[in-house]
């Protein structure tokens, strides 16, 4: 056939359209993958207990605020079109909740009529939440309808990634929203738009742990929790997913009634393996915007410090602890004096010398030559391990 010089031309052409195919006849095309809607299956049928409080929800609470959201995913996973139903008839009375509807057209659509589907999906307009929600609900909008491309995907993008940057420590559910989108960029494109930032979004589910404060590390909000199962959905194989599956996990945390059942259910992953979050070394550093996340161990009781261009704080610390040195697992954190400092390295350990001038050039010799770097934001730089004698400020 190849050989047959008038069918090549559409045979490459066929060739270039077929992910694109592929990608368009795979349903459902939000949130419930191939792999994640078997495993909700399963749990379906083993009657585990995050579906039977599942189902239990779906059954009493009619009242829910996310009882569209709730309908459109039981009968995903039952094949109940009678739930489909119910859902189509709770979104076209709740409009104005784009995200909801936009699963409800994508779940149900073979029980929609056209004008429904024009009903549940106007034109989709900020609610004035949030950019993150905002964006992740204009996409999912789009996506349900058949309009997104890599190109819208990829301009709403552009206006939240310098906002991460800014400062990663978002509210859980702008988080929350933020990994919906990506995640529904992956699925329907088979790109990840983290790479624009790679080492930032390989710290972030570390920064979600370290974000919180100690007291609140045991009895996290379920939104913060939750926030952080989405992150592992996306990237499960990610070494600091391993830490957050680990923490959020355990037992007690389990969402067992309220409106984070449903996430519960469809975002807990109890076959996937965790890490235990106390064996992660409790910092994080990003030099970009100067942050730095710090506790001196995973106790309740651990001094917790947070650095971001310039402004301390800081929770059950020595009330000296900006101008003395301190261990944060394997980071010294050392207070830098006007002048110079005797560069004294600790095996297996990070120096990140801190009260530089932001911007200040530092100098220091590493064998035979003179190097220097520049402190970040925060007047904070992390010393090479092979910084030797003095470092100074350069004047």
């Amino acid at each position: 056939m190849w050989n047959n010089v008038e069918l090549r031309p559409l045979i490459l052409l066929l060739l270039i359209l077929a992910p694109a195919i592929s990608l368009l006849a795979q349903r459902p095309h939000l949130l419930l993958t191939p792999r994640r809607l078997h495993r909700l299956k399963l749990d379906a049928q083993r009657q585990t207990e995050r579906w039977t409080n599942f189902e239990k929800r779906v059954k009493t609470v009619s009242e829910s605020p996310e009882r569209g959201f709730e309908l459109a995913l039981y009968s995903r996973v039952t094949d109940d079109a009678v739930s489909c139903q119910e859902a189509i008839k709770w979104g076209l009375t709740h409009v104005q909740d784009v995200r909801q509807n936009a699963l409800i057209v994508d779940w149900c659509r073979d029980a929609l009529t056209g004008d429904q589907e024009t009903a549940l999906l106007p034109n989709a307009r900020e609610t004035g939440s949030s950019p993150f929600r905002n964006a992740r609900d204009r996409f999912f909008a789009r996506v349900a309808g058949g309009k997104a491309s890599l190109d819208r995907a990829r301009a709403l993008w552009k206006e939240l990634l310098p906002l991460v940057q800014r400062d990663p420590r978002l509210d859980a559910r702008d988080l929350y929203g933020l990994y919906e989108f990506l995640d529904a960029v992956n699925t329907n494109f088979r790109t990840d738009l983290r790479q624009d930032d790679a080492k930032l979004f390989a710290d972030l589910p570390t920064i979600l742990l370290l974000s919180q404060q100690p007291a609140q590390m045991e009895k996290p909000d379920w939104r913060t929790r939750l926030a952080g199962l989405m992150m592992v959905n996306l990237d499960p194989n990610l070494q600091a997913s391993s830490f957050v599956q680990g923490w959020a996990m355990e037992d007690p945390k389990m969402v067992r009634e309220g409106p984070g059942v449903a996430y519960e259910f469809l975002l807990a992953d109890p076959y996937l393996p965790g890490l235990g979050y106390y064996n992660m070394d409790p910092w994080v550093y990003e030099n970009a915007g100067g942050f730095l996340l710090a506790r001196s161990s995973w106790d309740a009781d651990a001094c917790w410090i947070a650095i971001l261009r310039g402004q301390f704080q800081s929770v059950q610390c020595p009330a000296n602890v900006r101008n003395s040195a301190t261990r944060f697992g394997r980071m010294n954190l050392l207070p830098f004096p006007k002048g110079c400092i005797e560069a004294k390295q600790i095996a297996r350990t990070i120096t990140i010398l801190s009260g530089l001038t932001p911007g200040a050039t530092v100098e220091w010799r590493s064998g035979n030559q003179k190097r220097s770097a520049h402190a970040d934001a925060s007047g904070l730089l992390p010393l090479p391990i092979d910084a030797q004698g003095k470092v100074c400020e350069k004047r």
